[in-house]
């Protein structure tokens, strides 16, 4: 998968991303449509995702925070679209305009629109 749509209709580029970033999105691409429920998706895929998703993080009083650059990357906004829709199908998020901006940034422990 080389494009993305978020729920906005922006569509994000991803060929750049690297066979590591594609592994990860491949798998967490699977969890979604499985339906993991919202919680779990969110620490396995977006807060525990390893190497290919933390470059470039920091690590503070046990919390991980997130660079500029890891929360702009498509990578990490393709898998906040990702648990925004599952929070929205299982009634944990509101549907509603800039919903994607209220998901934690580094807080909490491939695709068709």
């Amino acid at each position: 998968m080389d494009r993305h749509e978020l729920r906005d209709g922006t569509v994000l580029e991803l060929e750049d991303l690297t066979e590591a970033q594609r592994r990860h999105l491949a798998a967490a691409w699977a969890a979604y449509e499985r339906g993991q429920p919202f919680n779990d998706f969110m620490n396995e895929w977006m807060h525990n995702g390893g190497p290919p998703f933390f470059e470039g993080g920091d690590v503070r009083g046990g919390r991980r925070l997130l660079g500029a650059e890891v929360v702009a990357a498509p990578l990490w906004k393709v898998l906040q679209d990702l648990s925004l829709r599952l929070g929205v199908a299982q009634g944990q998020l509101r549907d509603e305009p800039g919903a994607a901006a209220a998901l934690p940034h580094g807080r909490h422990g491939g695709l068709p629109s």
